[in-house]
């Protein structure tokens, strides 16, 4: 067997024929991964560990394989998972469940690369994106949908409408919880979630009431898939790199009512200056960006 380390975490498994590729990544500080395969296999759902866009399948039955996969139980600290419990298969960020759903069509049953939609789900936020994984997720099948959100559903950041629907589609929201631990089974998949009960206390810097522990106030979900739909932020990368470039608060991109930033010759739209929003308002802003160009071109 020939094992070929591709960078960061990526290796490639030959054998008898048959090409395995081990967590693909998309990592902006090193070079574009592209590479075939007959098969791909990742740890867990994040970009630097599962960019299944890098990877070329054969498309040759799996059958064929010499290989047998076993899970084993890792730990997402130095305790033995005391403090933040243990790697678990079926736990995904929100950005990488929606992409392939809506980009890769994952969630058709010819898919390469399909993708896992539990019965029993919950989704960590309470912002637009937390509210488009939940319905995403129940309308793929899932039979009990949660929404798990730290504060009040008065404090929630997505649209009133949203939530509105969410509701009705049936959408349950547990408020005023936040998960503490997952616990996986002997395969190493997510089977429950510990949740730490929470109350609102003073407001913070937002305006919002902070959320507060209750101690020893703790309940604990049967599920088996979890979408993480909190801490989004803009990456960091381009507006640090400019020099010169004005910034906002979180490092978000300043810019003036036709998008253009204080270099003349660069543009921004999007949650680049927004910070997280929607995909319309993303969308609007680079119909009114390019419109600024436009006009900038032809003077």
């Amino acid at each position: 067997m020939n094992i070929i380390w591709l960078g960061h975490s990526c290796f490639v498994a030959e054998s008898a024929g048959w090409r395995v590729v081990l967590d693909p990544y998309y990592v902006e500080t090193y070079p574009a991964l592209h590479v075939d395969a007959d098969e791909a296999l990742c740890s867990h759902s994040h970009r630097d560990h599962a960019f299944l866009e890098a990877v070329t399948l054969s498309g040759r039955d799996k059958s064929e394989s010499p290989f047998t996969v076993e899970t084993v139980s890792t730990f997402h600290d130095d305790k033995k998972g005391s403090l933040r419990g243990e790697n678990a298969i079926h736990i995904l960020s929100a950005n990488e469940f929606l992409f392939r759903v809506n980009v890769m069509d994952a969630d058709q049953p010819d898919s390469e690369t399909p993708l896992y939609v539990g019965k029993k789900v919950i989704v960590v936020g309470g912002g637009n994106t937390a509210m488009d994984s939940c319905r995403t997720a129940k309308r793929l099948g899932a039979e009990r949908v949660m929404i798990v959100y730290r504060r009040s559903e008065a404090e929630m950041p997505a649209r009133l409408e949203e939530v509105k629907h969410a509701k009705e589609e049936g959408i349950e929201f547990l408020t005023l919880h936040n998960p503490l631990e997952y616990i996986a089974d002997e395969k190493g998949a997510v089977k429950q979630v510990v949740l730490q009960k929470m109350q609102l206390g003073e407001p913070d810097a937002s305006g919002r009431r902070s959320p507060e522990p209750i101690p020893g106030a703790t309940e604990t979900l049967d599920i088996d898939m979890a979408i993480v739909a909190v801490g989004v932020s803009p990456n960091p990368i381009v507006p640090t790199s400019i020099q010169g470039l004005e910034l906002g608060r979180k490092n978000t991109i300043v810019v003036n009512e036709g998008m253009q930033t204080n270099i003349p010759c660069i543009f921004a739209g999007g949650d680049i200056v927004r910070g997280g929003a929607t995909v319309i308002l993303a969308m609007g802003a680079g119909k009114l960006g390019a419109k600024s160009i436009d006009e900038a071109l032809s003077k």
